[in-house]
């Protein structure tokens, strides 16, 4: 805000708040010579982020203002930390010669800087996206409209989910983007942060904008005329309204803050769900497919993955793994080029030291796009496109018809590499402020410009000898003065002998000084050559960046090719190195066979040699469920099921013998424990949360990974939860691995078809155990808690006491499975089994059949959590 005595402002510091009063949400850097500055409210907090130095405008008076300023060469740093720390920034450029204006010096806004906008290298993820997301949600039509867009490459995507079941697509969606910034109309942007408060942890920074530009005929109209078509159709678009509405706003605000026409966007795509596996955000953490736990750098699926050799085939590969294939043709096409890389190792070690030297193609397009690219940009591309000459000479080396059209297709751009290579100088360092970056030989005159610039005093000498010899004066000399130039200077006695086109300039006492028509062109020639060779090099490298405009829809084709060859490249690499193979994917639904299966990131990381498992699942046994104790292998072996399921249909080989899988249309997970205090959740309510949501969503077709469901209530109720939950998901007939502790569940092998017991196998010796990280067909008669807490380091009186309880337990629970009828000559599991099915059917009490009568699939998760908690209240 100005301060109170505005009437007292100085005119420079009234354009300032005039200015200011259009970006109040954002810092306005000020252009001032050679510092932008900030006053007022604007300076005190950046210099706090920035940790410079805070001064004052006018001090001592009573028109003081807080100031402080940072030098113009280097403000993308000092930007680059107030948009990390959430901030907006809008740039005031002088928008004339300051030494040319008349009166105070115009300025405008050139651009707006904001979380989801930066182009900044030092704040980009290489191998990842930097998107913005804009959204529109209609509540009463139970609808979401989701755009994302990524300014640093270039994409726009669209997506449209349906809410009448919450908001759990959404927040797949988000989780799978990862956004900087999330926009939405400011009409409601109350509620809308509410909402996305209520579902979304850590929200990044969030942006409201004129309601105006999501209205949707506008959008529609906004879009077209953009992208240049007559209607969306082409774009497979047309019918998403609301996503259409959330791209427009989005589109609108781009520009906005932009401030130019974002020509790197020139195409839509919507998000093909139907073709590709949604992967919610527990998924993602419990695999560790992006990150690893706590953020332990190489612990995540990822890491291993990427083996690529530039930015966007990393790029790429995090997209292939956060939306893997729905589709068997498409799934085999990824596989047939990574075994065609196999094929010719080679040739593929090659062509990965030729993508090597290849840079961010994307990113890189995408700055020279921009009003602000520089002279590095420029040589960048050039060094990015040497390469792909000798790259496209390789690709018929490849003779698998899986890469038939890539090397067909391949546009080496050798037309814009020769361009650049002959036009902008190779030198480090070379800014567009200071000149030099074009190269000799591309324009007579700029040639012409710098060798005046650098032989001045040469021509000058060599018009003088001309002269002397044109008129025959031996005394005639040239000279220079600030009052009058350069001047032809002839002695009083040769005053006879000067010609008639000489000019008059000055008398002196002993000699007279002229000028000629060729002495004042070349004056001015001299005088003005470094500013007019730097203007006609601005003007040449502008015609370039155009030039290269003009071509990024070739350069994005490109780019897109090189990063699916640097993707099979790298998938090949690693299957070669870790002895991965080839997945088969079975007709129908009913088998899951692995054989010498392993965890891909374990097998990795450790020093021991990787233990191998098999599984087999089919009809006869759909839900297999595992006993055993913490630390020997349970949730490995689940989780490199699914893992092993997730890299076959990205297309990827895989670490087992073989692998015959069918194609999941889904892969859940709920693993470990945790709460979300910020929204109130305990424990045991997150862990139902997750559990309500697979149990909504899964199919026949579906793999599900259930690690200690029930652990966060009380026993009974923990095994009766744990119970059903199998129960319901064997109606479902998805593919289940359900690891417990809780051994009642054991009994379900011989009352449930479809349902089959695996252990993890464990040598006892004495009172130690030893892991063999096995899992065999049968159950696990012990948990071997106390044997594990004393390998983690418990007091041994501690152990010691366990071990009495323990004792004194176990005699209470053949006291009641006696009272329950338990002395049988019935096999254990069919013991468990009779007094599992006393709780639940003998006296069949009145909360019985009302949680029978409970239809889960009618209800939220927190609906069902409640009825739960009502019934133990009942109980």
């Amino acid at each position: 805000m100005p301060p109170n005595n505005e009437a007292k402002l100085t005119p420079m510091l009234r354009q300032f708040y005039q200015t200011k009063a259009q970006y109040a949400d954002s810092i306005l850097f000020y252009r001032m010579g050679d510092f932008y500055e900030m006053f007022g409210e604007d300076a005190q907090a950046a210099s706090k982020v920035l940790q410079i130095q805070l001064t004052a405008r006018g001090k001592g008076t009573e028109n003081q203002i807080p100031m402080c300023g940072v030098p113009v060469h280097a403000w993308e740093s000092y930007v680059n930390k107030l948009t990390k720390a959430g901030m907006k920034v809008a740039i005031c450029e002088q928008m004339e010669d300051p030494s040319e204006a008349k009166g105070l010096v115009r300025r405008e806004v050139v651009r707006v800087i904001t979380p989801g906008t930066v182009l900044a290298e030092d704040l980009l993820v290489p191998g990842q996206n930097q998107y913005l997301l804009s959204l529109v949600y209609l509540e009463k039509q139970e609808r979401m409209g989701l755009a994302f867009a990524d300014l640093t490459t270039g994409e726009f995507e669209l997506d449209e989910v349906d809410t009448k079941a919450g908001l759990s697509a959404f927040v797949e969606r988000y989780a799978l983007y990862r956004p900087k910034e999330i926009l939405f109309p400011s009409s409601h942007q109350e509620s809308y942060r509410e909402l996305l408060a209520r579902h979304i942890a850590r929200l990044p920074h969030l942006e409201a904008f004129d309601s105006y530009h999501f209205n949707e005929a506008h959008s529609r109209e906004a879009l077209a005329q953009h992208f240049e078509v007559l209607n969306l159709d082409g774009f497979g678009v047309a019918p998403m309204g609301l996503a259409i509405s959330a791209a427009g706003g989005l589109l609108a605000y781009l520009k906005e803050t932009q401030k130019e026409g974002l020509v790197h966007f020139n195409q839509i795509r919507r998000v093909a769900s139907d073709r590709v596996m949604v992967l919610d955000e527990a998924t993602q953490a419990n695999l560790e497919l992006f990150e690893g736990q706590g953020g332990v750098e190489g612990h995540s699926l990822l890491e291993l993955l990427d083996q690529s050799q530039t930015p966007m085939g990393s790029r790429l590969l995090r997209r292939w793994l956060g939306r893997p294939l729905l589709v068997r043709e498409e799934i085999e096409r990824r596989l047939d080029g990574v075994q065609c890389f196999l094929e010719e190792p080679i040739a593929t070690q090659e062509l990965r030291a030729l993508l090597k030297p290849i840079g961010d193609l994307e990113r890189v397009l995408a700055r020279i796009s921009m009003s602000g690219c520089n002279v590095p940009d420029l040589q960048r591309l050039k060094r990015s496109l040497e390469p792909l000459a000798e790259l496209k000479a390789l690709l018929p080396r490849f003779t698998s018809e899986a890469l038939s059209s890539e090397s067909q297709n391949f546009d080496s751009l050798s037309d814009l590499q020769t361009l650049l290579a002959e036009q902008i100088v190779e030198q480090t360092g070379l800014k567009l402020a200071q000149g030099g970056f074009i190269a000799e030989g591309i324009s007579e005159k700029l040639d012409e410009l710098r060798g005046l610039a650098k032989n001045g005093k040469q021509l000058i000498a060599n018009l003088e000898a001309k002269e002397k010899k044109a008129t025959g004066i031996s005394s005639l000399k040239i000279g220079y003065n600030r009052v009058y130039g350069f001047y032809l200077e002839v002695s009083k006695a040769a005053k006879g002998q000067v010609p008639e086109h000489y000019i008059r300039k000055q008398t002196l006492v002993g000699s007279e000084r002229y000028s000629t028509e060729e002495l004042s062109e070349l004056q001015e020639d001299i005088l003005s050559a470094d500013d007019q060779a730097l203007a006609l090099e601005l003007e040449l490298f502008e015609s370039i960046r155009q030039k290269v405009i003009a071509q990024i829809g070739r350069i994005q084709k490109t780019s897109q090719r090189i990063a699916r060859l640097d993707v099979f490249a790298a998938l090949a690499i690693l299957a070669r190195e870790r002895n991965y193979r080839r997945p088969e994917f079975l007709p129908g639904q009913a088998t899951l066979s692995l054989k010498g299966a392993r965890h891909p990131v374990i097998e990795a990381i450790s020093d021991e040699p990787f233990t191998t498992n098999d599984l087999e699942m089919d009809r006869q046994g759909r839900i297999h469920i595992i006993t055993g104790p913490n630390m020997g292998g349970k949730s490995t072996y689940m989780r490199q099921a699914a893992l092993i399921a997730l890299m076959a249909q990205i297309g990827s080989y895989v670490p087992a013998d073989q692998a015959r899988l069918p194609i999941f249309d889904r892969v859940f997970t709920r693993v470990g424990a945790s709460d979300n205090l910020t929204r109130g959740q305990s424990t045991f309510m997150v862990e139902m949360s997750e559990a309500a949501s697979i149990l909504h969503n899964a199919t026949a077709n579906s793999l599900v990974i259930l690690d200690e469901i029930g652990r966060g209530t009380s026993t009974f109720d923990g095994i009766s939860l744990a119970w059903s939950i199998v129960e319901y998901l064997l109606g479902l007939g998805s593919f289940t691995l359900f690891a417990t502790h809780y051994h009642e569940l054991i009994a379900l092998e011989e009352k449930m078809p479809g349902i089959k017991n695996a252990k993890v196998v464990v040598k006892e010796e004495g009172e130690k155990i030893l892991f063999l990280r096995k899992v065999v067909a049968g159950a696990a008669d012990r948990s071997y808690g106390i044997q594990v807490a004393q390998l983690a380091g418990l007091p041994k009186a501690v152990v010691k006491g366990a071990q009495q309880v323990l004792k004194g337990l176990d005699f209470g629970q053949h006291q009641f499975s006696d009272a329950l009828g338990g002395k049988t000559t019935k096999s254990k599991a069919a013991q468990v089994a009779q007094n599992q099915q006393i709780s639940f059917e003998a006296a069949e009490p009145a909360w019985i059949d009302e949680f029978r009568r409970f239809d889960v699939n009618a209800h939220t998760p927190l609906e069902a959590a409640q009825f739960i908690l009502q019934l133990q209240q009942k109980i």
